[in-house]
């Protein structure tokens, strides 16, 4: 550590880098279905829409969610911690329908489910 004091400045001194999109989806990893499948084609839309929802997290225009709140949701940590987390956190898309099967689920409330979905989401995050 003395020969090479520049090697360990990260570790012992926080310079307070502010949190961006771009590091929470390098961040999570997606634990995607088997390539090519609808389930797969369903996962890669959903996690573009997740980077693009930090984004606008990012650019101030989800308020009062902020990126480090969506960290200390997920992983219990509003930064990440120098060393890394031991495990990476992980995105895994449970629960995929398209609106068509939305529709045979909930034949006369679908749009109510999607409504409530909606509301419980914005709900957890406040």
């Amino acid at each position: 550590m003395r020969a090479n004091p520049a090697v360990f400045f990260n570790f012992f001194v926080n310079e307070g880098i502010p949190l961006q999109a771009k590091d929470l989806c390098k961040l999570f990893v997606p634990d995607f279905s088997v390539q090519g499948s609808n389930r797969r084609n369903r996962e890669n839309a959903t996690i573009c829409f997740w980077c693009d929802w930090l984004i606008d997290i990012e650019e101030g225009e989800c308020s009062p969610v902020t990126l480090e709140r969506v960290l200390e949701f997920s992983s219990g940590v509003s930064k990440v911690p120098p060393l890394g987390f031991p495990h990476p956190p992980q995105i895994q898309c449970l629960l995929l329908l398209s609106e068509d099967e939305l529709r045979w689920l909930y034949p006369y409330s679908w749009e109510l489910f999607l409504i409530k979905c909606r509301q419980c989401l914005n709900s957890i995050l406040r």
